[in-house]
């Protein structure tokens, strides 16, 4: 009988360092706070800024949560509906 690898189910410190970096650039060029994307895809801020800085992982579910939320706000921007940078995140209570 074959043997199978286990499937590996965290990332690799590079991948993580670059998903780190690329959500804070995100928020940085659109003019996002890590409060509004806090507020909006649930995650806790506290627990947003330990994962942004690289004291802990991300698990998959938040980093579909804040790949929904930068879709979304791609959506509204080629639609017209916003401009970016975008710095009202209190009109995204649709989310």
């Amino acid at each position: 009988m074959p043997k199978y690898k286990k499937s590996k189910t965290e990332l690799s410190e590079k991948t993580s360092k670059n998903l780190r970096s690329s959500i804070n650039n995100l928020l940085l060029e659109r003019g996002i706070s890590k409060t509004c994307l806090s507020a909006t895809t649930g995650i806790e801020l506290s627990t947003l800024s330990r994962k942004i800085s690289g004291k802990n992982e991300f698990t998959i579910s938040e980093l579909i949560e804040i790949a929904i939320f930068f879709m979304f706000l791609l959506i509204l921007y080629v639609k017209g509906i916003i401009f970016l940078p975008y710095h009202h995140c209190n009109h995204l209570h649709i989310l």
